[in-house]
């Protein structure tokens, strides 16, 4: 059941990941990453001054059984029954109090897959936190989605929690449900793209191509994995001949050629291959040329 509490707990531990006082804030990762998996848990966060009835709460939410052994579930009820969930909030509230709910849970979505779930794997023994805390977050916002929530920032924010949980499925050996999740978080790219055509979305959509590439290459299916490498190698020079940050693009270009060289190479086309290969140097050198002459102009 959605617990608001869980919520505002979430909300907390962002909050104070973002103080602006660098004395108010976690002291480093592996703080943060301890506080996650408390609130991954059902336990007391440390981010949250521990008064006696959060603590209870928690302790009844992880001993859902002893307490209705003892008649502690009437509190533990109440206390969930105080909480707004976001389900009420949309039948009762105010549009506007709904809509100011659902965009703090796509900024805490964005926070934390693009500023902190990256850097767990900084930390030994967080593969776990890290792919719970992004199946939650990803459960979010699909219920904002089939509420009809549709904004440009829950769009970015559901692809790139796809394509994390993508990419730690993959570590995990799971590639068919990676893919499935790449898959996921592509269609939400393009549809990203119809309503806000800005460079990085742009970006963004290539690297999920990519990322679909290379799943297809791991299970043997040469034949998609060229498909969407291509669609990003010309999305990409598409890119480049328009872009501001020429180099970046100039890069993708040339690693997206080698990309299709060495599955040339894997299928035994060595002439093809070396084509491919041959481009990709030329593109490497426009990308050195190009940084030259921004260092120059500096």
């Amino acid at each position: 059941a959605h617990c608001p509490r869980a919520d505002s707990d979430l909300a907390t531990i962002t909050g104070k990941a973002m103080e602006k006082d660098p004395a108010g804030r976690y002291q480093s990762v592996a703080a943060l990453a301890a506080d996650l998996r408390r609130y991954l848990a059902g336990e007391p966060i440390l981010a949250r001054p521990p008064s006696m009835w959060y603590v209870l709460r928690k302790f009844a939410q992880r001993n859902r059984g002893l307490v209705a052994s003892l008649g502690l579930v009437a509190v533990a009820s109440a206390l969930g029954v105080a909480g707004i969930t976001y389900g009420y909030l949309s039948e009762c509230a105010a549009a506007r109090e709904a809509e100011l709910r659902a965009s703090e849970v796509v900024d805490t979505a964005s926070f934390l897959t693009e500023g902190v779930i990256a850097n767990l794997d900084d930390i030994s023994g967080t593969a776990s936190v890290r792919r719970a805390l992004l199946e939650r977050l990803r459960t979010k916002t699909e219920q904002l989605l089939e509420r009809g929530v549709e904004t440009p920032q829950l769009l970015a924010a559901q692809a790139e929690l796809l394509s994390q949980l993508g990419t730690v499925k993959r570590d995990a050996g799971e590639r068919h449900a990676a893919l499935e999740d790449r898959l996921r978080a592509l269609e939400l790219r393009r549809r990203l793209l119809e309503v806000r055509n800005r460079p990085e979305d742009a970006r963004g959509y290539t690297r999920n191509l990519i990322h679909v590439g290379d799943v297809y290459k791991e299970l043997g299916n040469h034949e998609s994995a060229w498909s969407f490498y291509e669609r990003a190698y010309y999305k990409e020079t598409e890119l480049a001949a328009s872009a501001p940050d020429g180099p970046r693009a100039l890069s993708d270009v040339g690693w997206s050629l080698c990309r299709l060289a060495e599955l040339c190479r894997m299928a035994g086309d060595a002439a093809e291959c070396e084509r491919l290969l041959v481009l990709a140097r030329r593109v490497f050198l426009m990308r050195l040329a190009r940084v030259a002459d921004d260092a120059e102009a500096i």
